[in-house]
């Protein structure tokens, strides 16, 4: 799989992409570019921006809304912390990830710090990156919960690095060492979302800095692991118990474009909330009942969604936080009972305090 991810990225056109692909491209580049804007001042953003002013390093790079200048793995790693602070941003509902918040801040950095990248060679590195990480997110026939993991992070490392090393112009036998270089520091833990852990939001940005960091050091001739998805000990047995199907990830490279299936969010908060909201705003069209007239609410779903939007109980309940508010659907449900709608102010600490949606959650 490395070999073929590697040669695949290396090799794209842009000419190459079909029309539909290409549209997907900037759809996903729009969509990323509003979600960082949305999440500019989101908390943790100005702690790294902080810690940067600390660390010192060349200006390769540029910050996005804030215009500050840092080394390329930095802004790569703030841009897509912006990005992804909200969960407004994409989602391939299938492969259970977000994909352009760590591909386009990664192929942006490389693209800066190559200088005089055409726009026919960027579009195809992010089109090659968004691409890849869907298809691994597919493959995997073991889901989130269940693995630990968040595919995000987890996947979006390689994607990021073919979509930075394409950028970078890597050859393919530099992008398999960018490869394995970036599988000896991708993680992305589900633990983040059970503690509402700021470093949530930061996870994608984790992996668009290591993909930054691991071009360069293919560039630079180090050497990474070669069989790094199905070697004895590569990506798919060490992190996903061996549980995935190879055919997923390489059948039609080049001429089927999964980033096509990527969709957009309504609402600022995990995907599989956005059914029950959809039914509890149906629900309050219909039946028009003021918050203190509802005593008690059902809301029926699977396993996967319980544990995600459900546990730990006194947490969904009560949302101290605006990220225990975006996997909480007692949280959602009741906003959208009480307020008829959910929007970004939904996710503040001013949000989340409210007690007529508190009341409501509990």
């Amino acid at each position: 799989i490395a070999f073929d991810l590697a040669e695949y990225a290396a090799s794209l056109q842009l000419r190459d992409v079909p029309a539909s692909a290409i549209a997907a491209t900037k759809r996903d580049i729009f969509d990323t570019l509003a979600t960082t804007i949305a999440g500019t001042s989101a908390p943790g953003v100005g702690e790294l921006l902080d810690l940067f002013a600390e660390w010192g390093g060349n200006d390769q790079a540029t910050v996005l809304v804030h215009g500050r200048r840092v080394a390329a793995h930095d802004a790569a790693w703030v841009n897509a912390t912006m990005a992804h602070a909200t969960d407004f941003d994409d989602t391939h509902d299938v492969a259970m990830l977000h994909a352009g918040v760590t591909v386009i801040p990664a192929a942006l950095a490389a693209a800066e710090l190559a200088g005089g990248v055409g726009g026919e060679e960027w579009l195809a590195g992010v089109t090659a990156g968004l691409d890849v990480v869907c298809r691994l997110g597919l493959a995997s026939t073991i889901g989130i919960v269940e693995s630990g993991f968040v595919f995000t992070q987890l996947l979006g490392t390689f994607g990021a690095t073919l979509a930075a090393g394409r950028v970078l112009r890597l050859t393919p036998a530099e992008m398999v060492n960018a490869l394995g270089i970036a599988y000896s520091q991708t993680a992305g833990n589900y633990q983040v979302i059970r503690d509402s852990a700021l470093t949530k939001r930061m996870q994608p940005g984790f992996a668009a800095k290591a993909a930054v960091i691991s071009v360069q050091m293919a560039r630079k001739g180090i050497r990474g692991t070669q069989n790094t998805f199905q070697g004895v000990d590569g990506f798919y047995r060490v992190y996903l118990r061996d549980r995935y199907n190879p055919d997923v990830v390489t059948a039609e490279l080049g001429s089927r474009f999964e980033h096509e299936n990527l969709s957009f969010k309504p609402y600022p908060c995990m995907r599989p909330l956005h059914v029950p909201i959809d039914a509890a705003l149906a629900a309050r069209r219909k039946w028009q009942l003021a918050p203190e007239q509802i005593r008690r609410v059902e809301v029926w779903f699977n396993e996967h969604t319980y544990s995600a939007g459900c546990t730990p109980v006194e947490a969904k309940k009560a949302p101290r936080t605006p990220i225990d508010g975006q996997f909480s659907i007692p949280y959602v449900v009741a906003a959208a009972l009480a307020h008829g709608r959910v929007g970004l102010a939904d996710f503040t600490l001013a949000g989340v305090a409210r007690k007529e949606v508190l009341d409501l959650a509990a």
